[in-house]
C-alpha cells in the first residue's frame, strides 16, 4: 500500500514541478497587480443620514409645497439641525441619525410628511387653542353665595 502511494506521489510530482505549467498561472496575477484599481467606495466623502434627511425633506419641499429650502433656513443647535422655514411655520428638528421632530406640534402620525405641512397643522392646533381657551373663560361658573345660616 505504501508503495502505491509513494509511486502516486512520484508521478504527481514530476507534473506539478515543470515550468510550463506553473508560468502561464503566474502571470494572470502578475497582471492584476500591475493593473491600476478602481478607486475604493470609501474614499468618496460619505453623507450622513442627517444630511440625506435635509436633502429628501428640500426636494420633498419644492416637489410639494414649491418652497425652496435655502441654507439661510438652517442652523446647527447642538446635535441637531434646526429648519427655520419663515413666519407661520414652526422649527423643525432634524437629528444626527435623520429623524425629524416638531417640538412645536403636539401631536402627528408620521414627523416627515408632517413637516412638510407644519404650518397648517400649527395654524391648526393654535385655532383649537383659542377656541379652548375661550370656552373656558365663557364657561368659568360664578361664584354662588351660600345663604348664611343664622344660629340661634
Amino acid at each position: 500500500m505504501k508503495k502505491q502511494k509513494q509511486a502516486a506521489a512520484v508521478e504527481v510530482q514530476p507534473t506539478t514541478t515543470t515550468p510550463t505549467a506553473t508560468m502561464p498561472a503566474a502571470q494572470p496575477e502578475q497582471q492584476k497587480a500591475d493593473t491600476p484599481k478602481a478607486a475604493p467606495l470609501a474614499a468618496e466623502p460619505k453623507v450622513s443620514k442627517q444630511q440625506l434627511t435635509i436633502m429628501r425633506f428640500s426636494v420633498e419641499l419644492k416637489a410639494k409645497r414649491n418652497i425652496e429650502l435655502k441654507p439661510e433656513m438652517l442652523s446647527q443647535d447642538g446635535k441637531f439641525i434646526n429648519v427655520n422655514i419663515g413666519e407661520g411655520w414652526p422649527t423643525i428638528q432634524i437629528g444626527n441619525g435623520g429623524g425629524v421632530t416638531l417640538p412645536a406640534i403636539r401631536s402627528y402620525p408620521e414627523a416627515f410628511a408632517a413637516a412638510l405641512i407644519a404650518d397648517q397643522l400649527l395654524a391648526k392646533q393654535t385655532a383649537r387653542d383659542v377656541k379652548k381657551a375661550a370656552a373656558a373663560v365663557t364657561a368659568t361658573p360664578k361664584p354662588t353665595t351660600a345663604p348664611v345660616q343664622q344660629q340661634a
